[in-house]
C-alpha cells in the first residue's frame, strides 16, 4: 500500500508538470477524456459522432468514413467506456494518439461489463485547433483489472528529433516484424491476448507471429503523419504451415527517435469470418 501510495503521488506530480510543459499533450488527454464522458453522459453513438473527424476512420469490419458508420446505428442503452492509460503527440502538437482498455456494458451504466479490451484512437488538430479522431480501433481479450486512472506519456513526448526533417517516411509496411525496431515503450495489441509492453516483450510476440507463414498479402494500405509520428492501417490475409488462416485490420505507428523511426504500436484485429484452426 505504502509503494502504491508513492507511485500514485509521483505520478500525479509529473502529469502536473506535463501539462505546464506540454499544453498539446494534455489537451489531447483531457479530449479522449471528453469523449468518453460524453458516451457515458449521453450515448455512445453521440459521443461518437461529435468526437470523430469528418475524415475519421472505424473498422466495420474494414475501414469506413466513421461518421457515416455511427449514424445508422439506431439508438442503444448500451456503454462502451474506456480510459486512456497511454498517450504520445508530436512537437508541433497536431498529430497524437491515446491508448487503453475499454469496456462495453449492453445494459447501460448500472449493468455487468460483459466484453473486454484494448483501444487505439489516433487524433489530428482541425483547422478549429480542436482535436478530432481520424482512427479509432480496437482489439478485444479477456476481463482486466480496473486500470490506474493517471496517463502515462512518453519521456520525449512532444518533444523535437533532431534529423526528422530529412527522414524519408517510414511507408514499409507488408510484414508481422517490422524492419524498423521496436521502441523501449513499445505497446503490442492482438485481439484475445493481453497488451505486449516493452521491447522484449513486442518483438516476442511479433516474432511469433511471422513464424510459419506460408502465404501472406496486405492490400488497400493508407498513411499520414505529421513530424516524429506517422502511422499506416492495412488489410491483411495470413495462411500458415499448419492451415491456419487469418484476415484482418493492421495497424502500425512509428515514431522518429535516435536519428531513426522506431516501432511504437503494433495492432492486430482479427476477423471471425475468416479465421480457421
Amino acid at each position: 500500500m505504502k509503494h502504491l501510495l508513492i507511485f500514485l503521488i509521483v505520478t500525479f506530480f509529473a502529469g502536473s508538470v506535463l501539462s505546464q510543459q506540454k499544453p498539446e499533450l494534455q489537451k489531447l488527454v483531457e479530449t479522449e477524456r471528453a469523449f468518453a464522458r460524453m458516451a457515458l453522459e449521453k450515448s455512445t453513438k453521440e459521443a461518437f459522432l461529435h468526437f470523430l473527424a469528418d475524415d475519421g476512420v472505424v473498422f466495420e469490419p474494414t475501414a469506413i468514413n466513421g461518421k457515416e458508420a455511427w449514424s445508422k446505428r439506431p439508438p442503444s442503452v448500451g456503454l462502451l467506456s474506456w480510459e486512456p492509460v497511454w498517450a504520445d503527440i508530436d512537437a508541433s502538437g497536431t498529430l497524437g494518439y491515446t491508448t487503453g482498455p475499454w469496456e462495453f456494458r449492453p445494459a447501460g451504466k448500472d449493468g455487468d461489463p460483459v466484453a473486454f479490451g484494448h483501444y487505439l484512437t489516433i487524433w489530428k488538430k482541425q483547422r478549429d485547433g480542436d482535436f478530432r479522431a481520424v482512427v479509432d480501433i480496437g482489439v478485444s481479450h479477456g476481463k482486466h483489472e480496473a486500470p490506474a486512472r493517471a496517463t502515462e506519456y512518453p519521456a520525449d513526448a512532444g518533444t523535437a528529433s533532431e534529423g526528422v526533417s530529412d527522414a524519408k517516411a517510414p511507408v514499409e509496411f507488408g510484414g508481422l516484424f517490422p524492419k524498423q525496431p521496436f521502441s523501449s515503450d513499445a505497446i503490442v495489441y492482438r485481439d484475445g491476448e493481453f497488451p505486449a509492453r516493452g521491447l522484449t516483450a513486442a518483438a516476442r510476440r511479433a516474432k511469433a507471429d511471422a513464424a510459419g507463414i506460408k502465404r501472406a498479402s496486405w492490400s488497400g494500405i493508407d498513411c499520414d503523419g505529421s513530424g516524429e509520428i506517422y502511422y499506416c492501417y492495412t488489410r491483411f490475409a495470413l495462411a500458415y504451415q499448419d492451415g491456419r488462416e487469418y484476415c484482418g485490420n493492421h495497424l502500425r505507428i512509428w515514431k522518429f527517435r535516435e536519428g531513426k523511426w522506431q516501432t511504437a504500436v503494433d495492432l492486430i484485429a482479427t476477423l471471425p469470418e475468416c479465421t480457421g484452426s
